[in-house]
């Protein structure tokens, strides 16, 4: 009888521990993969100048980076196409085969971090807090950071600090 009591002492003592043990909360899980198709505002600063911007670009690297603020660069869009590359504004517009904008521009830098971010597996994990997750890397504009949402790998920030660029991404809404 003495043992049976000992026994029920034991597992009341027990039980919560293990009710406590796995309620504990989870580290968060960064996604397995980012977001490299996207529709997405961009508020962007390198170094004293600021621009908005509309960003997209598809998973076979075709995209669009349109200015809408300052007001003066209202409309020109830098295009990174499938058979080459353009830049047009005011109804002036340019093509070429060969990339005419240097790596340091923000637009490149921009689409050299996506390209980048493609392999997510050459990312490494900084940080995790919360919902987001903070990956370094490296592309042909520098060394790179990007804030990713775990829930579904959208890229929320990128920086590359070399060219003094910071990106702040919004969700178009549906």
């Amino acid at each position: 009888m003495r043992m049976r009591k000992l026994l029920c002492a034991a597992c009341l003592l027990v039980i919560p521990v293990l009710f406590i043990v796995s309620c504990s909360e989870k580290p968060p899980k960064a996604p397995d993969q980012l977001m490299v198709s996207v529709a997405a505002n961009a508020q962007i600063t390198q170094g004293e100048s600021a621009l908005t911007c509309s960003v997209t670009r598809n998973s076979e690297g075709i995209a669009v980076i349109t200015v809408s603020q300052p007001s003066l660069l209202n409309g020109m869009s830098f295009e990174w196409r499938g058979d080459g590359y353009g830049i047009s504004y005011n109804g002036l517009a340019c093509k070429a085969e060969q990339p005419f904008l240097p790596s340091t521009s923000f637009a490149s830098a921009i689409i050299n971090v996506f390209s980048a971010c493609e392999n997510i597996d050459a990312l490494v994990i900084q940080s995790q807090e919360g919902e987001k997750t903070t990956y370094s890397g490296s592309s042909e504009s520098g060394r790179f950071e990007v804030v990713a949402d775990n829930s579904d790998g959208f890229i929320e920030k990128l920086t590359v600090p070399d060219l003094k660029l910071t990106v702040d991404f919004t969700r178009w809404e549906s």
